[in-house]
């Protein structure tokens, strides 16, 4: 098989361009693929630029696309259009915006219920839906959680505890924004606003209180895990009264190859019970899996809520670990001679 082009397709607001060789994130996967005598571009996608960035995509055998979710000024749904097509003219694109949509949006915590890996989870579709079965239920539970329908970072997540005084307090995942405590009608007319408003919907989780053991982030090649990453503390650590705030701030994530001891039972349960499952449920082939996704896990109570999902990750997971870069690329040479066989 002759060498083939692989483009890096990245975000810039302003329109500038970026070079996946001078950044951290993408530099040892780049190294590793020229390693290989591939030919490596970055794509600088902007809407501004959408024909010329085509053109030189529509020159490439595979296309890795890092954008996440929720970008400013991007329009998310020409993004996906532009994907489509390159993926309709032949070249193989990761990640794909219709296997995204099915596996990495915050509604798969609804639609995969059956598989017995997440807690309780609601899709709230409107104001009025929201309005009639939320405020009885965080009232009844005291916490729940809800997340916009797309974000990342902690973007658009929400902890929503009922409080003695009949106000719920709501505490935003993302750093930097204080908690409010809102009366029933101001609690529906926020999310109003900043979710059902602009196009989206909300989430519906249940509360996980065993989070303070920190979260497992397992992350996969296609079908095969490829390496985990642990985080002790993360945005919405439980806050006790009294709490030394420096203690309790997000701590980094700590990486470990798929072999770490620690998680093999995570490993199994993935690769021999909850993928194989998701890809029945779904209707994914194995070969549209994203080149490379994640699955965020709390820690519960073996045996039945030993591993709890709290969110899949498919539009923008960068290339970490390092350990998960080598059978990424090794993924991408599969599916590119599959290709050129067909």
């Amino acid at each position: 098989m002759s060498a083939p082009t692989i483009g890096i397709l990245l975000y810039e607001p302003n329109a500038l361009p970026r070079n996946a060789l001078a950044e951290d994130k993408y530099r040892l996967l780049v190294e590793k693929m020229c390693a290989r005598q591939w030919q490596v571009r970055t794509l600088t996608y902007h809407t501004s630029s959408h024909d010329a960035v085509q053109r030189e995509a529509r020159a490439c055998d595979a296309v890795l696309a890092w954008i996440n979710p929720v970008e400013p000024q991007l329009d998310r749904a020409a993004l996906d259009a532009f994907l489509r097509e390159l993926s309709n003219v032949g070249v193989l694109v990761s990640a794909h915006p219709d296997v995204v949509l099915r596996i990495g949006t915050k509604d798969v915590l609804v639609t995969t219920q059956s598989l017995g890996w997440s807690v309780d989870a609601t899709a709230h579709r409107s104001p009025e839906d929201f309005r009639a079965s939320f405020p009885p239920k965080v009232r009844r539970e005291r916490t729940r959680v809800l997340k916009q329908y797309r974000g990342h970072s902690g973007q658009a997540v929400w902890q929503v505890a009922a409080l003695p005084t009949g106000t719920f307090e709501v505490k935003p995942a993302a750093r930097g924004d204080p908690p409010r405590e809102l009366s029933e009608d101001a609690l529906v007319a926020f999310f109003a606003t900043e979710v059902f408003a602009r196009g989206s919907h909300l989430v519906d989780q249940r509360w996980v209180a065993t989070l303070d053991r920190g979260m497992v982030r397992a992350y996969l090649c296609g079908t095969k895990v490829a390496g985990f990453g642990y985080q002790e503390i993360n945005a919405l650590y439980p806050a006790a009264v009294g709490d030394d705030f420096t203690r309790r701030q997000p701590s980094r994530r700590h990486y470990y190859t798929e072999n770490c001891f620690l998680f093999q039972k995570l490993r199994m349960r993935l690769e021999k019970e909850w993928v194989p499952a998701l890809q029945d449920l779904l209707a994914v082939r194995a070969g549209e899996f994203p080149l490379l996704w994640d699955a965020d896990f709390f820690l519960g109570d073996p045996p039945d809520e030993e591993f709890l999902l709290c969110e899949i990750n498919a539009s923008c997971v960068s290339p970490f670990p390092e350990s998960a870069i080598t059978p990424l690329i090794a993924e991408l040479e599969r599916r590119l001679g599959h290709a050129r066989r067909s």
